[in-house]
């Protein structure tokens, strides 16, 4: 099964700033469906099967918040020349065959009527 997973690029960017190097996030995966959202703070409602997942920032340290194995994915989180992305990993190998990612743009990208 493919998966598609979104990020949403203004998390990932606040995350990027802040002075910790590893988050403990939640996911939320529509059941059936092969589309998981990955947020770095719990959304106030939740949807569907709600797991872990770490994000990590790209300088090869060990994972140190948690038990590896009560975690769903870890995502890699990198900034080369302002250019924010990210790799995402599932810890439990077989779950899906491939993973796709996908950016959530920060509100301020989003279209608006006012913008025109």
């Amino acid at each position: 099964m493919i998966a598609e997973i979104y990020l949403s690029s203004e998390e990932l960017h606040e995350f990027l700033l802040d002075t910790e190097y590893q988050v403990v996030g939640k996911s939320y995966e529509w059941e059936g469906e092969g589309v998981i959202h990955l947020h770095t703070h719990p959304l106030n409602h939740a949807f569907g099967k709600v797991g872990k997942c770490v994000f990590v920032k790209n300088n090869n340290n060990p994972i140190t918040c948690g038990n590896i194995d009560d975690l769903d994915f870890v995502v890699e989180v990198s900034n080369d020349n302002n250019n924010i992305s990210a790799k995402v990993h599932p810890v439990h190998d077989g779950s899906y065959d491939k993973l796709k990612v996908k950016y959530i743009p920060c509100k301020d990208d989003l279209y608006s009527r006012s913008k025109g």
